[in-house]
């Protein structure tokens, strides 16, 4: 039986980006494996669940891609994996429009995209912060996955699945 592991920040969001790219970004991945146990669930399916359940994870989306799923183009001659060139993912003037709109900076187009990048990715480590401290990422291959739960007393299969009491 595998035992069950807590995940640091970073990991979590690493996964999530393997889990987001099958494991091909550019951009360096600390894991060495993404894949569940008997079950068939999966490390970097359930860290992208839980990442992307936050309040802040779709204003950070673009800046998390960027930073841990730019593609190896993108990484090699783009600088994804980059903070300070965060600006190269927005191919056009209305690509950095639209996230100014989305991080809720839209009033602010004096603004630098680096520095919007910055602050949302502040507020969205700061909430995972909060919610790991709470609710910490954990992950056990062999856990049972819902599919598995057991049966209930009183429950008979139909052509329609699962029901309780007599068939119908």
């Amino acid at each position: 039986m595998s035992k069950l592991k807590t995940y640091t920040i970073n990991e979590v969001i690493e996964l999530w980006a393997m889990h987001r790219t099958n494991g091909a970004s550019g951009v360096r991945l600390g894991l060495d494996k993404g894949a569940g146990g008997s079950t068939g669930r999966s490390e970097s399916g359930e860290a992208a669940r839980y990442i992307e359940s936050l309040r802040t994870f779709r204003r950070a989306e673009p800046v998390l891609v960027w930073l841990y799923a730019a593609s190896r183009l993108d990484n090699e001659t783009r600088g994804g994996g980059q903070l300070a060139k965060i600006g190269n993912a927005f191919r056009s003037n209305a690509a950095r429009m639209e996230f100014r709109e989305t991080a809720g900076y839209g009033n602010f187009t004096h603004y630098r995209v680096e520095y919007i990048a910055e602050k949302v990715m502040e507020s969205f480590l700061t909430e995972m912060v909060e919610v790991m401290r709470h609710r910490p990422f954990t992950f056990c291959a062999d856990e049972p996955a819902e599919d598995d739960a057991p049966i209930p007393e009183g429950a008979v299969w139909t052509a329609r699945g699962w029901r309780m009491g007599p068939k119908s």
